[in-house]
Order: C-alpha cells, then structure tokens, then sequence
C-alpha cells in the first residue's frame, strides 16, 4: 500500500477515485484496486494488485531497466496455501528483520513470509512488508 494522504490534495483524491471505478485502459497497466483508510493514522493510501517477478531494477538503483533475471517472486507456502512469501531467486542472501527485531538471513531459494512489519534487506536496497 503506498500513502500519499497527507500529501495529496482533495482533488487529487477524487481524481484517484475516478480512476479505481473506470479501471484500467487494459491488462498491461498496473493499477490501483481501491483507496484505503486508517482510524489510527491520517491520510488514505491506495492498494495495488501484486505483481511478480522482481527483477534488479525494483531491488538495486543501480542497475534501472535491468529485466534480465527475475530476483524474487512471491508465492503459496507449499504446505499451507493460506501463506504467502517472497522466495529469493537470487544468487546472494538477504537479511529479514523481523518485526521483534529478529534477524535471520534468507538464503538463495528460501522465502519470507509476507506479514505486517517484516523487513528485508535485499543487499543494495531494503523493503518492508506494510498489509
């Protein structure tokens, strides 16, 4: 979810708005599923469908536009479907903090599991899962 409330204006807003009820031109956009709210926090984010591979172009910004290899992808827990995570294709380890502050490293071909707080550092640039 990205957060532009306190920064965007309200038309800006409606404008949003507009576009989550007309959709997208077609497939090949990505684009925002709908906006959402927090009784704890100000402001309005927006939801986006996920979209897989990440290549070295969304982890390292070094190396824009580079699509050669696919870097991480998110997929089911094997034996629970009710589980997601972000399997490491890569060929160096990740570091996940987790969100009591436990650090564990993510080997190639291992995964994290996607939940609220989890931070991965993926060696050039570092994410946080936010659900």
């Amino acid at each position: 979810m990205s957060n532009l409330g306190e920064q965007a204006t309200p038309a800006q807003r409606q404008n949003l708005e507009t576009l989550i009820r007309k959709g997208p031109p077609n497939g090949q956009f990505l684009w925002p599923l709908e906006l959402a709210t927090s009784a704890s926090a100000p402001g309005f984010g927006y939801l986006m469908p996920l979209r897989e591979p990440l290549y070295p172009h969304h982890l390292d910004r070094q190396r824009l536009y580079n699509l050669s290899q696919p870097l991480a992808a998110v997929q089911r827990h094997p034996q629970n479907p009710h589980v997601w995570g972000l399997n490491n294709l890569s060929p160096a380890k990740w570091v996940m903090t987790a969100p009591d502050g436990a650090i564990r490293n993510v080997e190639p071909g291992r995964s994290v599991t996607l939940a609220a707080g989890v931070k991965v550092n993926f060696g050039a640039v570092e994410g946080e899962i936010r659900i």
